[in-house]
């Protein structure tokens, strides 16, 4: 019986412990704003994602903080989400949400004014509760491009300019385009 030197056996064990396989499709990190916004899909991917003035704008946490909540009533069609940007040891932490009465076909649902059915808010990073939504001059459009109960997916795209929620202390406008959204409820 032949035996194997100690070296040769460690040695061995240590060439096949350094091979691996490389992912095909490495996750894309979002914080920086220079990523590509997310394809617009509809299988339910958990996808949120816009330009804000113009810049890339992805939803992400890189922590237990929910990246996005989603909510939606089948019974009368209330429809909403809250896509967050936070990082761990941050405070630039911002939020862009809309809120849509009626959603229960796919088709365009104007943004108006917030005690309408529908409108979208967006927190500024370092906005200390101060908002820019939609109203009846600023408005926008959320489009349904997929509804299906039996997955619990919603998805679609959106686009709308927000004016500080006070237009007496500020007149200045935040254009949000190139949304989409392909989310799990």
């Amino acid at each position: 019986m032949k035996t194997y030197h100690p070296l040769l056996l460690l040695f061995t064990a240590l060439l096949t412990m350094n091979v691996h396989c490389e992912k095909d499709d490495p996750e894309v990190d979002f914080t920086n704003s220079q990523n590509q916004l997310p394809p617009i899909t509809t299988s339910g991917a958990n996808t949120f994602g816009c330009t804000v003035n113009g810049k890339n704008w992805v939803a992400y946490t890189d922590y237990s903080f929910p990246k996005l909540r989603v909510s939606y009533d089948e019974g009368n069609g209330s429809f909403s989400v809250v896509a967050n940007r936070k990082k761990l040891g941050k405070d630039d932490d911002d939020a862009l949400d809309f809120n849509m009465g009626s959603v229960n076909s796919v088709g365009a649902f104007p943004l108006g004014h917030y005690l309408s059915r529908g409108y979208m808010l967006y927190s500024p990073p370092y906005s200390f509760a101060y908002q820019y939504t939609t109203d009846s001059v600023r408005t926008g459009k959320l489009e349904i491009i997929k509804i299906d109960r039996n997955a619990r997916i919603i998805s679609g795209k959106f686009e709308a300019d927000l004016i500080y929620y006070d237009p007496n202390i500020s007149d200045s406008i935040i254009q949000i385009r190139n949304g989409r959204f392909d989310v799990k409820y």
